[in-house]
């Protein structure tokens, strides 16, 4: 009688563990969660010039998302010669309250990139702020025009872009794209 209230024992223990171990595995093949891209609505560059220590603010807002009403870009104006800082800054204003992007651009670097396309004599923003790894992520950017002109400057953010690849800013997900800001340089 003994030994079958061992057995007994011990079958009930190796039943209990086998559902445990099938358990165990049906966690482990889950898949990680797909992260959404990110609902943006509004890009901001806030520009400080490092001679004057004056800041200037520049906006692309799209208040309904891709499709619907036109975006609105606002003109951005230098000085040739001058230092600038260029913060690229992120919003979502599609619901009742403005939600702020960035803490999650900066906490999720490795997974970001800012990416910068310059037309005319506008020089491409040099970035500042580096991910763990030191691949860019370009919410700091030096900027510094040397020729007086025209052109353009459009921002990208990046989702998952391979920072490895010879253009990263041609690979991941986008999670936003301004209309190409108009610049002058005085």
């Amino acid at each position: 009688m003994k030994k079958r209230y061992h057995f007994n024992q011990w079958l009930i223990t190796l039943i209990i563990g086998s559902a445990l171990s099938f358990t165990a595995c049906d966690q482990n093949n889950t898949s990680e969660p797909v992260n959404e891209p990110e609902t943006i609505t509004t890009v901001t560059l806030a520009i400080y010039d490092q001679v004057a220590q004056e800041s200037s603010f520049a906006s692309y807002t799209d208040p309904d998302g891709p499709g619907g009403e036109a975006a609105t870009i606002e003109p951005i104006a230098f000085e040739a010669g001058k230092a600038y800082t260029i913060l690229v800054l992120f919003y979502d204003d599609s619901g009742q309250e403005e939600v702020s992007i960035n803490a999650q651009v900066e906490f999720e670097g490795l997974d970001h990139q800012i990416c910068f396309r310059t037309t005319g004599v506008v020089p491409e923003p040099l970035p500042q702020t580096f991910d763990d790894n030191g691949n860019p992520v370009g919410r700091e950017n030096f900027f510094g025009p040397k020729e007086v002109g025209s052109g353009s400057l459009q921002v990208t953010l990046r989702h998952k872009p391979d920072k490895e690849a010879a253009d990263p800013c041609a690979t991941g997900i986008i999670d936003v794209q301004t209309l190409a800001f108009p610049v002058t340089i005085n």
